[in-house]
């Protein structure tokens, strides 16, 4: 569900873009440095669990290092584009996200419930919520109760939401064109004599 609630934010902050007049090419042609890490970073997370099944050992023993290194690329893509201010906001959440997961054996607490409607392969990330989990309130607990993203998310996935959906406003968003030289001769002689008239 947390994948879903990501991609929902990517979608409505390309609406959103589009209807402040901006156009998804601006976003596209933005400079962004390191563009490979988050797209490494996400073919990592999305393929640890289906070849969990082949790599020797239990989970438990080897389940964090792929996550380290995924949040760690991440990291290095918000230091490397530091002058956008939403991937600070990304990061923030992402931050959250991996304090709660570290400091409860690198699992992501959830509800009783949600644990027990998982996979067993989801069960590999998850851990449900108990009078031992640290920071619970960072976990997966807040509801979301949207049709098709009906689940819970974390207080991190929101930031993460909202930094999403700001960097898309603010990549597609209408650039200002630069005035010719002329017109802006004209505006500063116009201005002047405005000012003179009213001395």
């Amino acid at each position: 569900r947390n994948e879903m609630l990501l991609l929902a934010c990517v979608l409505a902050g390309c609406i959103l873009g589009w209807m402040r007049g901006g156009k998804l090419r601006n976003f596209l042609s933005f400079p962004f440095r390191f563009l490979w890490l988050p797209c490494g970073a996400f073919l990592l997370q999305a393929s640890v669990l289906p070849f969990s099944r082949w790599i020797p050992g239990e989970p438990d023993r080897w389940l964090w290092l792929p996550l380290v290194l995924s949040y760690s690329m991440l990291a290095i893509f918000f230091i490397g584009n530091y002058r956008i201010p939403s991937l600070w906001v990304m990061a923030l959440g992402l931050f959250l996200n991996g304090l709660v997961i570290a400091l409860n054996g690198w699992h992501m607490p959830v509800p009783e419930e949600m644990v027990s409607v998982m996979t067993e392969m989801q069960k590999l990330r998850y851990t449900p919520l108990g009078n031992d989990t640290r920071l619970p309130f960072l976990g997966d607990v807040l509801f979301i109760p949207v049709p098709l993203l009906r689940g819970y998310a974390s207080l991190g996935d929101l930031f993460l939401g909202g930094g999403i959906i700001w960097l898309f406003l603010s990549g597609m968003g209408k650039r200002e064109r630069r005035k010719p030289k002329r017109l802006k001769r004209h505006a500063h002689r116009r201005n002047r004599e405005i000012r003179e008239k009213e001395f």
